[in-house]
């Protein structure tokens, strides 16, 4: 069990320390998602958080839990169980979030009160091997962020890698992708050509995954549902994409620079879809659960671009961010 005592007991001499130090935002760090028995924000800890550079998305604590960090794990960094609240913990919840984690490559780093430390014995005991005492320094959270984002294979810190100089002169440049892999290795390149590649890199995730969940392989939401429900999200998604007719359909980005900004156009070979219902009545943005399809389209249009449109069949999306958006 990997655990860090705060170096201060008293909250306010923490708090103190931590205002002194000026953290610095993590590289790979896009969004968390903090699972904890309300749903509600945390104050305190949020704030913390967002000091660091990271965005939240709240998920209560409970059955539907495990689904919604299935539905939101294709732009998670992370995931906090925040278990500081008193009273006893859930053992079999801790064991089923290792399982459901683990399925998307996902590290989980649990929070415990300084008072009730013996839960992260329960929460490694289930599988979760990170924990951490709170309250704690800026510093401590850093630390304990950082090295487990270290061990995801999510991490994106290559994304400033040495491409980042030569994409200025970038004008228009075109991929193909066939699998979350090939989304893996592409976005952060590709978001390197946006004026804010964290947050573009939100965006393109969702909509190449959309592209091949829900265009090429016809994964239907309450099939993907099922699947995360199940823990076999993963060995499906596999499955069927070495079955054919799926096994041969590939997606298509195309990235263009223009001189009022960035445009990326995204197409599959799949069926397409009834996308007017999404971007007419999108979910709230804090109000996303497992019931609202297409959140991935919310989250794109929300957090990522100016602008996204699809065609009449619903294949292929376009998003684009403007060059006065490097005021965001």
């Amino acid at each position: 069990m990997t655990t860090l005592e705060p170096m201060h007991s008293d909250p306010e001499a923490a708090e103190i320390n931590a205002v002194k130090e000026i953290p610095t935002v993590p590289p790979c760090a896009v969004r968390l998602i903090m699972i904890n028995p309300t749903g509600e924000p945390q104050g305190k800890i949020d704030e913390q958080l967002q000091r660091l550079g990271f965005s939240i998305v709240h998920v209560q604590q409970g059955p539907g839990a495990l689904e919604e960090v299935g539905l939101l794990a294709a732009t998670a960094g992370a995931v906090i169980l925040d278990w500081r609240s008193e009273g006893g913990k859930d053992g079999h919840f801790a064991e089923a979030l290792a399982r459901t984690a683990a399925e998307f490559d996902l590290r989980v780093l649990t929070l415990a009160a300084s008072s009730r430390a013996e839960d992260l014995g329960i929460a490694s005991k289930a599988g979760l091997a990170e924990g951490l005492c709170a309250p704690c320094q800026l510093a401590d959270l850093k630390g304990a962020l950082t090295a487990v984002l270290h061990k995801s294979r999510r991490v994106t810190a290559n994304i400033g890698f040495s491409l980042e100089a030569a994409m200025p002169l970038l004008e228009s440049c075109k991929f193909r992708f066939r699998t979350p892999e090939d989304v893996e290795k592409l976005v952060p390149l590709i978001a390197r050509t946006f004026p804010q590649p964290r947050r573009a890199a939100t965006g393109i995730t969702e909509l190449m995954m959309n592209a091949i969940e829900h265009g090429n392989l016809e994964i239907g939401q309450e099939r993907k549902s099922d699947w995360i429900a199940r823990g076999v999200y993963r060995a499906e998604l596999l499955k069927r994409l070495n079955t054919p007719p799926f096994s041969d359909r590939w997606g298509e980005v195309i990235i263009t620079r223009r001189q009022d900004g960035v445009m990326i156009v995204i197409m599959d070979q799949g069926c397409g879809f009834c996308w007017q219902d999404f971007v007419q009545n999108p979910p709230a943005k804090n109000g996303m659960t497992v019931e609202s399809s297409g959140h991935g389209i919310a989250i794109a249009k929300q957090e990522s671009f100016d602008d996204l449109r699809f065609n009449h069949q619903g294949n292929q999306v376009t998003a684009f961010v403007s060059k006065e958006s490097l005021g965001w």
